[in-house]
């Protein structure tokens, strides 16, 4: 039979040298592999995109259909549906994107769905 007390006082010293070696070694790979843009691949100071792909992007602001979250170019007023969810009503009650899916909201939605991209997800939750 193994003497597990053993095991257990001589990890408590090896977890806490591992942290700062974890801290130092993250900081050279970040100096090594900056972090990059998923969508135009320049290094980022951060994590997410890159103040030029940021403003290309196009955030969907009110006025939009309130089942299908499509834009409106004008403001009909609060409650308005769409003629699309009017004509073929959804199954849900309402949808939402937070941006339009033009150029850059495809390429990262492509990297993530056909890239193996799943860096961009966030995981703190």
């Amino acid at each position: 039979m193994q003497d597990t007390t053993a095991k257990s006082v001589n990890a408590a010293p090896r977890s806490r040298l591992s942290a700062p070696f974890r801290a130092f070694f993250g900081r050279a790979l970040d100096i090594a592999l900056p972090t990059l843009c998923p969508a135009c691949r320049e290094p980022v100071g951060g994590n997410g995109l890159c103040a030029p792909c940021w403003s290309k992007l196009s955030l969907i602001a009110p006025p939009y259909c309130e089942r299908l979250g499509i834009p409106f170019a004008y403001d009909p007023g609060p409650g308005v549906l769409s003629m699309q969810a009017i004509a073929d009503p959804p199954a849900y009650h309402r949808a939402r994107a937070a941006v339009r899916y033009d150029d850059i909201a495809r390429t990262l939605v492509h990297a993530l769905k056909y890239g193996d991209r799943d860096e961009m997800l966030d995981r703190s939750s």
